[in-house]
């Protein structure tokens, strides 16, 4: 995943990562969102996650993470971000 998507940032201002799938984020998939943050950051472009189920969210807000994202219910709201 972040092989994918550090470079997707690289070329983008706004990049949305769909985690409506994602039922399961473990500290390695927390280490690699926080570091497409840092580098999204380090570039001024937005990163925003879309469709969070409420577990993820708890977890991402449990660990401190939900602070660094912008959140979307869907892709679409996030295109109107």
């Amino acid at each position: 995943m972040q092989a994918e998507l550090l470079p997707v940032i690289q070329q983008h201002d706004k990049v949305i990562l769909d985690m409506r799938s994602v039922v399961y984020l473990s500290s390695a998939g927390l280490r690699m969102l926080l570091l497409a943050y840092r580098q999204a950051a380090a570039r001024e472009s937005d990163l925003l996650l879309a469709g969070l189920s409420e577990e993820i969210r708890d977890t991402m807000e449990m660990t401190g993470f939900l602070d660094f994202f912008t959140t979307v219910d869907t892709v679409e709201a996030g295109l109107l971000a």
